[in-house]
């Protein structure tokens, strides 16, 4: 007698389990959803703070343009070595606007 009540029992709340488990489902994937959305924008976010931490850095005078000397000092500091002149002068014929005092630093962001 307790076997059929407890069988009639589970039988009538089987949909409400069957409901309950696709709720939880739903919401473990919606968080999951959210805190991958989440996570890439803080990765935005360090990342543009890390550019701008090497922009101010490489450009010592703030002026917005990495000067012959900035860019010398960058390749040294950050890379262990003398900038041949011939290469520093390519490098400005190709990125520095005519008229420009240096590479512009927005061409970076």
């Amino acid at each position: 007698h307790i076997r059929e009540e407890v069988t009639t029992a589970l039988a009538a709340l089987q949909p409400r389990i069957k409901a309950a488990t696709g709720e939880a489902f739903e919401a473990v994937r919606t968080a999951c959803t959210e805190k991958d959305r989440i996570a890439r924008k803080v990765v935005v976010g360090m990342r543009e703070r890390r550019l701008k931490a090497d922009i101010a850095r490489i450009d010592r005078d703030g002026d917005g343009f990495f000067s012959r000397a900035e860019i010398a000092d960058f390749a040294k500091a950050d890379f262990g070595f003398d900038l041949p002149e011939a290469n520093l002068d390519r490098i400005c014929r190709q990125l520095v606007k005519p008229g420009a005092p240096g590479v512009r630093t927005e061409a970076f962001q």
